[in-house]
């Protein structure tokens, strides 16, 4: 379910006002525990109603008028669209909020397709289906493009800003994605979990023209060190070349997952755009993708990996695949769950769940989880 969590403009909002750093700090903060969960789609402020026009339509002729608008109450000051399993997930995170006395925040579920009957008509629901995959394929999905809110959402008001200078616009070089010394990239991957299961374990290795067996193995797992482009397609480190993801598959997740990484992996290196690997996974995901075997998990427990330019290695976890759900069948990302939902690519087919440990594959500790 999609919720909108709408902030009610004030005295303050409406005279442009901005909250103090403190605030900022808190929000972002925050902000930030909702992208980890999976819970934000996107979020945004908005100025004050005094730079906004109202336009009245009536019998064919339209009436524009300008602001401000003097009913502060009804007016709106920013808003978060989240994705979470029922209401009361929404109110319960909408309580984490480091709002002050006084704030008002409302939360409407958005419809889907699904819940508008009979009036959607089949060619009416393809042409929805249709303008969202072409929204998609554009690059303007509305998911996450800035952690803005304006008036008290607002975490870090450059990150507009900082969007239009995305780091990692195009994808690099090859050369800068591959590993240069072949036991290196095999010793990484078998990083991913304890050397009980990844010493018998198939090791893939990156080359010029995709994965590749380096080792044969002897008992169903893989491991492979994933590279950017197995993000979500809207993650702005979709193409960072330093990227490396250590992991091993179980023999189910070898079957029915691994096979969507070499996929991603080929079409980026045919050398197509971000668009058209997009339709590519979605048209091998109809078709060829082998259905998802139920106990489907991957240990990454690597120190060594790199994962984002935020969280570097991250903590060792498990992932759980299962059939495309909630977070709230899990219970994940609640307060004192230990469970987590990944973010989802609407592409993706299936759900992945993580659950953070504490050791790596090697034995040795690794940070607590409040150490963020």
């Amino acid at each position: 379910m999609r919720f909108m969590v709408i902030v009610k403009a004030n005295k303050d909002s409406e005279a442009g006002i901005l909250p103090d750093t403190k605030l900022f700090e808190a929000m972002g903060k925050y902000n930030e525990e909702l992208v980890k969960a999976g819970v934000m789609l996107a979020a945004d402020g908005l100025h004050p109603s005094s730079k906004g026009a109202r336009v009245k339509f009536s019998d064919g002729e339209t009436l524009v008028t300008d602001g401000p608008f003097a009913e502060t109450k009804e007016l709106i000051a920013g808003f978060w669209i989240w994705k979470v399993g029922s209401m009361q997930e929404a109110i319960d995170w909408l309580k984490r909020a480091p709002f002050g006395g006084g704030a008002e925040i409302e939360i409407r579920q958005i419809y889907d397709v699904e819940d508008l009957g009979l009036n959607m008509t089949p060619e009416i629901r393809e042409r929805d289906q249709r303008l969202r995959m072409q929204l998609a394929n554009s690059g303007t999905t509305p998911l996450l493009k800035t952690l803005a809110l304006a008036f008290f959402l607002c975490a870090f008001w450059h990150a507009q800003a900082q969007e239009a200078k995305t780091p990692y616009p195009s994808m690099a070089p090859l050369d800068q994605y591959l590993m240069a010394d072949r036991n290196t990239e095999i010793a990484l991957a078998r990083s991913a979990a304890p050397d009980s299961i990844s010493r018998d374990a198939r090791v893939l290795v990156l080359g010029q023209h995709g994965y590749e067996t380096a080792v044969e193995g002897k008992n169903g797992f893989v491991c492979v060190v994933e590279r950017s482009w197995t993000s979500p397609f809207d993650d702005p480190e979709f193409w960072n070349p330093k990227l490396r993801g250590p992991l091993c598959l179980n023999p189910e997740a070898a079957r029915s997952i691994l096979p969507l990484t070499l996929k991603r992996t080929e079409l980026v290196l045919s050398g197509i755009s971000k668009a058209e690997i997009r339709v590519g996974i979605q048209a091998f995901s109809a078709k060829e993708l082998p259905a998802l075997e139920p106990g489907a998990m991957t240990y990454m427990m690597s120190s060594q990996g790199y994962l984002n330019d935020e969280v570097g290695h991250w903590r060792p976890h498990l992932m759980i695949y299962v059939p495309r759900t909630d977070a709230s069948d899990w219970g994940a990302s609640l307060p004192g769950s230990p469970v987590m939902l990944l973010p989802q690519d609407p592409t993706d087919p299936e759900s992945t769940f993580l659950i953070p440990l504490s050791r790596w594959s090697d034995g040795t500790a690794a940070p607590p989880m409040n150490s963020d």
